[in-house]
């Protein structure tokens, strides 16, 4: 029994220690040990309700994680099945691209533990779909990268205005405050909502980040992309097509 209560002990203090509280554009979070499958830390926005109620919720975490990773949930009755099948087990809702559980103050920590489970399983989503098309381009960039010298930092995470979020490429420039934003965009998983989710994203960090330069660098082997898709990305980055992945040099210089 000792070594039982020992590791109880151990992982409580680790709990402990471990959970913590900041404040980001007037919104309040809590920072877990918990992560997504990438290793990205579960932080839960938290807010006071009426009657000593509060909300909480992943603040688009999950919604944004499975995006940038080739799912979209709209797409899969599949994996609409497993989203809802999720949010009843753990009794959180989905709205708007967010995961958010409501209750009373006096039984908080189950609300958290129930949240963090459900953002937790409703990440592993990602194991729905094999992504080699997505992940073999964006290691191709990152080859280039590399042939040429260029330092980098991958999966990067960038405050915007609004929120935080995951770019694939930072690189710094020569000009001492320029900072480099390269998205990769796979033609392959090509659709109006993730053109504009990328657009938002920049948009979002340059509202905060005038030094920003940012770069959609888009697979273009088949020429798969619409006019309308080319026009949104046009306006919020600059593009390039990998076909003239040589002028991503001298844009990053």
């Amino acid at each position: 029994m000792k070594i039982c209560e020992k590791a109880i002990n151990n992982y409580i203090k680790f709990i402990e220690n471990n959970f913590s509280c900041k404040e980001k554009n007037g919104q309040i979070f809590i920072v877990t040990p918990f992560t997504l499958p990438d290793n990205d830390i579960i932080e839960l926005k938290i807010e006071p309700l009426n009657n000593e109620e509060i909300l909480l919720s992943d603040n688009c975490l999950v919604y944004d994680y499975l995006f940038f990773s080739g799912i979209e949930i709209e797409n899969s009755s599949r994996r609409k099945r497993i989203l809802n099948n999720k949010c009843r087990q753990y009794n959180v809702k989905f709205e708007k691209g967010e995961l958010k559980i409501t209750g009373n103050y006096e039984k908080i920590e189950t609300y958290i533990n129930k949240l963090i489970n459900a953002i937790q399983e409703i990440s592993l989503l990602t194991y729905t779909s094999r992504r080699i098309k997505k992940s073999s381009f964006k290691s191709e960039v990152s080859n280039f990268l590399n042939e040429n010298k260029i330092n980098y930092k991958q999966d990067y995470p960038f405050d915007g205005y609004s929120k935080e979020h995951k770019i694939d490429f930072f690189v710094k420039s020569k000009e001492l405050e320029k900072v480099n934003l390269i998205q990769t965009i796979n033609e392959n998983s090509i659709s109006i909502s993730k053109v504009e989710k990328i657009a938002f994203a920049f948009s979002d960090i340059k509202r905060k980040n005038k030094y920003v330069n940012s770069i959609s660098l888009i697979e273009d082997k088949n020429k798969n992309w619409t006019e309308t898709q080319i026009n949104i990305l046009k306006s919020y980055s600059k593009l390039i097509k990998w076909n003239q992945k040589d002028k991503l040099l001298t844009e990053i210089a």
